[in-house]
């Protein structure tokens, strides 16, 4: 079964308010958290990826992140290879999401967050969030241009400023207060289906 044809709305009573642009992803994004695991053996949830699920103010984690963005990749019914767990020290076969973090590194999204780990549990950032995006929709091998330090938070020599500013380039995410990105702040469930509609068209 599809994820979102697994997945009923009445029966969770998730309140979209009108002002989001791309509030039907939000049902997607979350049912697709409660099959996500049905090409892992034996998953074993964290407490953070099983979350309730009627709050859109919840940070995205990792895990997470790396679900939705295979998914906006590839489409609503892919499911990636069975995990290994070999690839992560913190990312065992049977972890919540193990076969999408995998598969998110594979395509060469994300390397991990250093040491030989990927954090599974740490919420993703608006900075981290561009970089995920821009590659998920071009490619690993993708360099955004040149930033020219259109923010006072990411300024000239930031790790960051090419993907945040291409980001917001691309018309895909704006900025959070006047002139300013807000780079390090947590991206949210609402947040994270609006970047996911702009980035890859769904409907």
């Amino acid at each position: 079964m599809s994820p979102i044809n697994g997945f009923s709305l009445k029966r969770e009573s998730i309140f979209i308010p009108k002002r989001w642009k791309a509030a039907a992803l939000i049902l997607l994004m979350f049912s697709v958290l409660l099959a996500a695991c049905a090409g892992s053996p034996a998953p074993t949830p964290t407490p953070t990826a099983t979350a309730s699920l009627s709050d859109p103010n919840t940070p995205v984690t990792r895990a997470q992140a790396a679900i939705v963005v295979l998914l906006g990749i590839h489409g609503n019914a892919y499911l990636p290879p069975p995990a290994t767990g070999i690839v992560f020290t913190d990312v065992p076969a049977n972890l919540f999401g193990a076969a999408w973090i995998e598969q998110f590194t594979l395509e060469g999204i994300t390397s991990g967050c250093g040491g030989g780990m990927y954090c599974p549990d740490r919420n993703v950032t608006r900075a981290q969030m561009a970089i995920f995006l821009l590659r998920g929709k071009y490619g690993s091998a993708y360099v955004p241009p040149a930033g020219r330090g259109i923010f006072t938070d990411v300024p000239l020599g930031s790790p960051t400023i090419d993907w945040v500013e291409q980001f917001v380039n691309e018309g895909i995410a704006t900025e959070c207060g006047t002139g300013i990105y807000c780079p390090e702040r947590e991206v949210t469930r609402a947040e994270m289906a609006v970047f996911l509609d702009k980035t890859f068209t769904l409907r």
